[in-house]
């Protein structure tokens, strides 16, 4: 099977394109901007630049996405003890959150002394509308990610507050990007501002940038309502309107992992040492990450680990022997436990037998495109 020379990724991934060489379009966009991309003083620069200015002048300084897992803590930890920011955490309820997050943002953000705010979603509508992103894309998570960041990003708006600060770690930022989605992605255009830009700030860059974000965004979620008005106007009622963006205030966002180095274990240790806090296992704040997970190695022939394992051997973040091993085992299609199945169809209120069908229907989809390829 073709793969990436650099970062082993497979060329049938999605979005994947090999050039002569063998080389990934995602390696050849980090290997020509690599001196901007990874150039952490300056983005550092940039953001204690922007705190200073806005510091104090409103009732927040900063707001931080937060569902109780180790990343936002770090993130929340770090701006409230090093940068001495006022900042507010907040969790969107989709209705796919566990116990134990909730239970961890609440205690860690008790503990840290933040505000806390959880904005409870339409949770009908909301799976409503991730079952028709099952259905287009063959995974939920994508449709979770279009709903988070403009709600954040909305909830800045409406409270006047000037930074949002995300904790996605670079795998997450770098397992896609190339200059198409650098452009074209709502997620990677709402979630920083752009990253090649070395001149100052403008916010009348960040705005145009906001309303090419929103308007794609707008038909897309549009096009994956199917029709369904009250999904749309739940799916589109996230969004900043015209009237918000057209005002003097605006809020901007960083990537707080492109301000400092990414450790997972120096992470799960300041933590420990910090707040006491024993990080629990990666998305256990998510209630059907797993059975996602099963669906869309399922559909796909490759678990989602493949793009983020081939983006931290890329950065550098993981030794290529690690890397290979992963990426070798998440090819082959995982058995997938029953219960981790049902566990989807209970939360989205899918029948099970509905979902297989769609399940194999996606599936041989994605193998005839590939055949035909």
């Amino acid at each position: 099977m073709p793969r990436c020379v650099n970062c082993l990724i497979p060329g049938e991934v999605a979005r994947v394109t090999l050039d002569a060489s063998d080389t990934c379009n995602f390696c050849g966009f980090y290997r020509k901007h690599q001196h901007v991309l990874a150039d952490r003083s300056w983005f550092r620069a940039q953001f204690e630049s922007r705190l200073e200015a806005v510091r104090g002048r409103y009732a927040y300084d900063a707001l931080v996405g937060f569902s109780g897992g180790k990343d936002g803590a770090y993130v929340l930890h770090r701006l409230v003890n090093h940068y001495r920011a006022k900042v507010l955490a907040v969790t969107v309820n989709q209705g796919l959150m566990s116990d134990q997050g909730f239970q961890c943002a609440a205690q860690l953000t008790k503990a840290m002394g933040v505000d806390h705010l959880v904005i409870e979603q339409d949770q009908a509508k909301q799976r409503a509308f991730l079952r028709k992103c099952l259905n287009s894309f063959g995974e939920i998570c994508l449709g979770c990610t279009f709903l988070l960041y403009p709600a954040l990003l909305k909830t800045c708006f409406e409270k006047r507050i000037p930074l949002l600060v995300h904790g996605r770690s670079p795998a997450q930022i770098f397992r896609g990007l190339d200059e198409r989605s650098l452009k074209s992605d709502p997620v990677t255009i709402l979630s920083n501002r752009d990253l090649l830009d070395r001149g100052e700030y403008d916010p009348e860059k960040l705005r145009a940038q906001y309303r090419k974000a929103f308007a794609s965004l707008s038909v897309l979620l549009r096009l994956l309502a199917g029709g369904d008005e009250a999904c749309a106007r739940v799916a589109t009622g996230i969004l900043v309107s015209e009237e918000v963006l057209a005002q003097p205030f605006l809020p901007e966002p960083f990537a707080y992992y492109l301000i400092e180095p990414y450790d997972e274990n120096a992470i799960r240790e300041t933590l420990r040492r910090e707040l006491g806090y024993e990080a629990p296992a990666s998305h256990a704040d998510c209630l059907v990450h797993s059975s996602a997970r099963y669906f869309f190695a399922n559909v796909h022939g490759a678990s989602a680990d493949v793009q983020e394992t081939a983006a931290m051997l890329r950065l550098g973040l993981m030794p290529r022997q690690v890397a290979e091993a992963v990426i070798r085992s998440s090819q082959a299609t995982p058995a997938g436990a029953p219960r981790d199945f049902s566990d989807l169809c209970g939360t989205l209120n899918v029948d099970e037998e509905l979902l297989q069908d769609l399940l194999t229907k996606k599936r041989n989809g994605l193998r005839l495109i590939r055949n035909s390829g």
